[in-house]
């Protein structure tokens, strides 16, 4: 049975299916196993397509947001995030994600859900959110995509221009599923299906 749950203004925002789970696996360390919803589609992008993975590091009760160096949206402020690369588990995506941003090793705890949008860069994104805990590693930004980073209240992210955000209206999305405690389990994502 498929569930679905569309926002007011239509954006899709989470969507699961009843399955038979085999093995959980949350912690980013593990590489092999785990759970994963992989597309097989080159580059993981198709048609305009962007499959993409955020996390929010939260540590007392303070969300870490980083500021982007890449030219289409420099100095803007976003969740650590990138690109699901070819055949990578979406949960080992989103780990190596804020590794390489931030330094830190993540555990994922769960998720706000799967946002579908028009990103200011003009690419369709389906956006997979996770939360995470830092479990190790130290802050170190990789200064060619990432030039600043700030723990921030998850309030102060809903006050506008208090800081330019990327994707304003999705990032207001996830911190308003934040506040209200909309999170989902990770057993969401199953194991990722091998040939």
């Amino acid at each position: 049975m498929n569930r679905e749950s569309r926002c007011a203004n239509g954006q899709f925002t989470f969507m699961s299916a009843d399955v038979v789970i085999y093995k959980q696996r949350n912690v980013c360390s593990n590489i092999s196993g785990g759970y994963s919803l992989t597309l097989g589609v080159p580059n993981m992008t198709q048609n305009g397509i962007v499959l993409v993975v955020s996390v929010s590091i939260i540590r007392e009760e303070k969300v870490l947001m980083v500021k982007e160096n890449k030219s289409s949206v420099k100095n803007k402020w976003n969740f650590p995030s990138g690109r699901i690369e070819y055949g990578e588990d979406i949960l080992d995506a989103a780990c190596r994600e804020v590794k390489e941003e931030t330094g830190y090793d993540v555990r994922l705890t769960g998720t706000t859900g799967i946002y579908n949008f028009i990103s200011s860069s003009n690419h369709q994104v389906i956006l997979f959110h996770f939360i995470g805990e830092i479990i190790g590693g130290s802050l170190l930004l990789d200064t060619r995509e990432i030039i600043d980073s700030k723990w921030l209240s998850l309030r102060d992210l809903l006050v506008p221009e208090l800081i330019e955000l990327r994707d304003k209206e999705v990032i207001k999305q996830i911190v308003e599923n934040l506040i209200s405690e909309k999170e989902f389990p990770l057993t969401l994502f199953n194991n990722k299906f091998r040939d």
